[in-house]
């Protein structure tokens, strides 16, 4: 419709009518926002949510991030494990974090996204605390340790795994505050 110039307008009008705007979009072609969601992250020209579902994972349309095609849905399954505490966009795969499991989501919008199971055994708890370290991998904050994934992340020959960075302070990781392990932050 119209560039504004600066930061400082507070305010605009104009006299177009509503007709020059273009037709009227119909918010059900789009799909609806997810219900619930709680965390976002984007990957490859793509948005994906996660929220209170306990084993889905919604994705937008390439290059449209406020569109969610109903069909977009990923299903992780393992619904015991809980519901998604984070996810992490990092080099070729979006990990996605539950309390007890790990999955790696690959594809591309084109040929679609996948999501594969890395682990069942050790999981995010403190969403804030997965930061990327360069030379020792995707560290999170699990609920007995801190946790770093370490490999390629992709099919390079190099297996992705994850390694307990904490065994040296077990005993401090023994005294935290696990009911406090969402305020973390990395």
């Amino acid at each position: 419709h119209s560039e504004i110039q600066d930061n400082t307008l507070s305010g605009f009008e104009d006299g177009l009518p509503d007709g020059y705007l273009g037709g009227k979009l119909d918010p059900l072609a789009s799909g609806l926002w997810p219900s619930g969601a709680k965390y976002i992250a984007p990957f490859k020209n793509t948005m994906f949510v996660a929220g209170d579902s306990v084993s889905g994972i919604a994705f937008s349309a390439p290059l449209q991030p406020e569109v969610f095609p109903p069909d977009n849905i990923l299903d992780l399954g393992d619904a015991n494990l809980g519901p998604v505490t984070g996810m992490f966009p990092t080099r070729n795969a979006l990990v996605v974090f539950k309390a007890q499991g790990i999955y790696l989501i690959k594809g591309d919008p084109v040929n679609g996204f996948s999501a594969q199971t890395l682990t069942r055994d050790v999981g995010c708890n403190a969403p804030n605390s997965i930061c990327e370290v360069p030379g020792a991998g995707l560290v999170f904050l699990a609920s007995d340790g801190v946790y770093a994934l370490q490999g390629s992340l992709e099919n390079e020959g190099m297996a992705t795994s994850e390694i307990r960075l904490s065994t040296p302070i077990s005993e401090l990781m023994k005294r935290l505050n696990r009911s406090a392990l969402l305020n973390a932050f990395g």
